[in-house]
């Protein structure tokens, strides 16, 4: 890719940005009912330490994936300040 795209006017060049952070948004979007399911199956068991629910730990990953797609979706929002080209 780092090959074909930069040949492509700046126009093409952000649509193709704004088509791959919609996929990567997208692919995020898919996962995340898995992954609130099994952040929510691990509450069951806690650390071995400090005995703390497993679903406290793993909740990170929720977050990041909430996170995620919101940075898409204000990269294609405002493509001036996530242009990369």
């Amino acid at each position: 890719m780092d090959f074909v795209v930069p040949r492509f006017g700046r126009s093409v060049r952000r649509a193709l940005y704004a088509f791959g952070l919609a996929l990567l948004a997208g692919c995020f979007l898919w996962a995340l009912p898995g992954i609130a399911d099994y952040v929510a199956f691990m509450s069951r068991e806690g650390t071995p330490v400090l005995g703390l629910p497993f679903s406290i730990v793993y909740s990170v990953f929720v977050a990041a994936a909430v996170m995620i797609v919101v940075r898409c979706a204000v990269s294609i929002a405002r493509p001036d300040k996530s242009d990369r080209a």
